[in-house]
This record gives C-alpha cells, structure tokens and sequence, in this order.
C-alpha cells in the first residue's frame, strides 16, 4: 500500500505534536504547582527549537508539504498555454483535475527551500501575533485573579480549544480564497486598518472582561460559585451544579482566541495559502504559547515598543497581500519577507532595551 505526500505529511506533523503534547502537558508537567521561569524557559526554547526542527525536515526533503513553486510552475503554464487569466492567484488557478505536473530533482529541492521559508516567515507572523496576546491573558488572570498554578490548566484546555478553532476557520477561509478571490482585498485592508488602529492605540485602553459577551451570558444562564474549587470546571452544592470561576476564565480565553483568530488567519493568508503550511505554524506558535505566557509575563511592560512593530507588521502583511493579488511583479521572495519581518522585530525588541518605559517619579512599576 502506498500513501500520497500529503498523508505522509499529515500524519507525521500528528504524530509530532502528539507526542510533544503528551510530555509537555501530560507527563514533565503534571504536578499542581506554580511554573518556574526556569522551566517556563526551557520549554519555550523546546517549542522554538522544534519549530526549527520541523522547518529543517521540509528543508531537507524529511517532510514533503507540497504547495507554490509559483503553484508548481503555474500548473506547468496552464498544461502548456491553456491561459487562465492575466493575474491568476497561483494558488487557487490550477485548473480543476488537472494533473500536477511531475517536477525534476532540482525543482523538489527548490519546492522544499521555499517551503521552510513559507514556514519560518509564518511561524514567525503567528509567533509575533501570539505574544501580543500575552498582553490579554496576563489582564484576564489579574482580573479573576487565578493562581498561577490554575493558570496552567486554563492555558491547556485554552491551547486545545484553539487547535480545533484554528483548523476550522484556516479551512474556512481557504475555501472562501478560492471561491471569492476578491476577499484578497478585503482580507489585506483588515490587516492593514488594524495596524494602523495598533500603531495609535493608547496604553490605556485596556481590555475589560467583564465587558465580554461570554461574562455577561454566562452570569445570566449558569449559577457561579465565588471561591475557585481547585482545578474544577464545575463544583457540586447543595444538591446543584454550579460554574466555577476557572469555568469562566476558559470560556473567555476560548472566545478571546477566536477574535485573534481573526487578525491570525489573514495575516499567514499573506504568505502563502499552503494549507500543510498555514496549520502547522499556526499550531507550532499555539504551542510555545503556554510557555512563553510563562517565561514572558513578568517582562511584557519592558517590550513596550513591541506593538509597533506589530502595527507595522500587520500592515506591510496585508498591503502584500492585496499588491501581489493585484499583479504577481508585485510578489515579494519569501527570503525576503522574512527579513523584513524579522528586522521589524529585532528592531523593536532592541529600541525597547535602549529605550526602557519611563515610571513617574512616586509612581511603583507596573506589577504583572
């Protein structure tokens, strides 16, 4: 019995995440207990490296994730001229059945190349976007007031929940791509209003949760208990089943995710529409989310040039977007762009070092 590329590319990046989900979540880390920063560090560093790890077996021909080579040549020239439109987005313009075509040698090693590249720039986007939203769970924790060792179990489920979530929508809008070409325009001008909204958003605009949708109807249907019982979604009282604090929180950080969801999808959309590639850096950036939280939240106020760089990020992602659908001369080298976003990172990463937030005078620093 033989398997086609895409199930042995499939089930390899399962078995991987499977696996490191048992012995990070499952079996290094299932004591009740606070994380160290020094395990928080490890496995953040763990999760990055086997990102790379993962980039290096499609680099090397390991893992085959198939996709672009310019769509595999345009579908070599649309089977030898048949034309198909001026501009056509070279992912969705393959004629239907046709054959893809059979590449030589040096066309897999090429296909491979840009393939790490495709997955290193949209890890690297999803990772960004990720520690962004480090920002709001540190306020929903501080607002419900979850220990540090129930915020683990929250960050689990929460990582779970988005896994699943993600697939959905990243097969949801590739479907919609590839029947309406022109939600291109709309997806790239989202990217590009929201960072420039980023880019001017005051400090002080913080996120209420207690504004959230999820809050106000999970108050309105469900008794809550007011004191955490221990890891428990729900406790039993008085003969009634009641909600739980950390039962809440969840459904908050779930539903919170989908809203970043909607910021994410587009912005890996810019870099390519490689299925294999858009869900396995979406899933490598959500796992190293749990430690990072970890590792970073007691550093998030010293990175405070980091949603400029964000800002600007999101909008070259979507102005790139919407140029290249436009006229492919338009399409930047994937080496390229992830230079770019790299040096957009570094650059703000550095700018924040040199530059540390200003506490006014008798004021205490901010405490995370």
């Amino acid at each position: 019995m033989t398997f086609s590329h895409e199930v042995i590319a499939w089930s390899a990046f399962a078995i991987f995440i499977v696996v490191m989900l048992l012995l990070d979540l499952g079996v290094l880390n299932r004591k009740e207990k606070d994380v160290s920063m020094k395990n928080a560090l490890m496995w953040t560093f763990i999760w990055i490296l086997s990102a790379l790890v993962f980039a290096g077996a499609i680099y090397f021909e390991v893992i085959d994730a198939g996709g672009s080579l310019s769509d595999i040549r345009h579908v070599q020239a649309v089977l030898e001229t048949g034309v198909h439109g001026p501009h056509p987005a070279p992912e969705v313009a393959a004629p239907v059945d046709a054959p893809l075509p059979k590449l030589t040698p040096a066309e897999k090693t090429e296909l491979a190349h840009e393939n790490a590249l495709l997955f290193v720039t949209g890890y690297l986007v999803e990772e960004m976007l990720s520690v962004d939203n480090l920002f709001v769970f540190v306020l929903i924790f501080q607002f419900f007031r979850v220990p540090s060792a129930y915020q683990r179990t929250v960050l689990y489920w929460g990582i779970l929940g988005a896994i699943v979530f993600r697939g959905i929508f990243i097969a949801a809008g590739l479907k919609l791509i590839e029947d309406f070409p022109v939600l291109q325009y709309l997806f790239g001008g989202f990217l590009i209003y929201t960072g420039i909204k980023l880019f001017f958003k005051k400090e002080d605009d913080e996120i209420k949760p207690e504004k959230n949708i999820i809050f106000r109807l999970f108050h309105r249907f469900f008794r809550m208990t007011p004191e955490y019982h221990g890891k428990s979604f729900f406790a039993r009282i008085d003969g009634k089943w009641h909600a739980t604090p950390l039962c809440l929180v969840i459904f908050i950080v779930e539903t919170t995710d989908i809203v970043f969801a909607v910021d994410s999808i587009p912005a890996i959309f810019s870099v390519t529409r490689n299925p294999f590639i858009v869900y396995t850096s979406n899933v490598f950036a959500i796992m190293g989310l749990r430690s990072m939280y970890f590792a970073l939240a007691g550093l998030m106020q010293q990175f405070h040039y980091l949603k400029y760089g964000l800002a600007v990020i999101l909008a070259f992602v979507g102005a790139k977007m919407v140029l290249e659908h436009y006229d492919h001369a338009w399409k930047i080298p994937p080496v390229w762009s992830l230079l770019i976003i790299i040096s957009m990172l570094a650059s703000c990463v550095i700018a924040s070092w040199i530059y540390p937030p200003k506490i006014e005078h008798g004021a205490e620093p901010p405490v995370v």
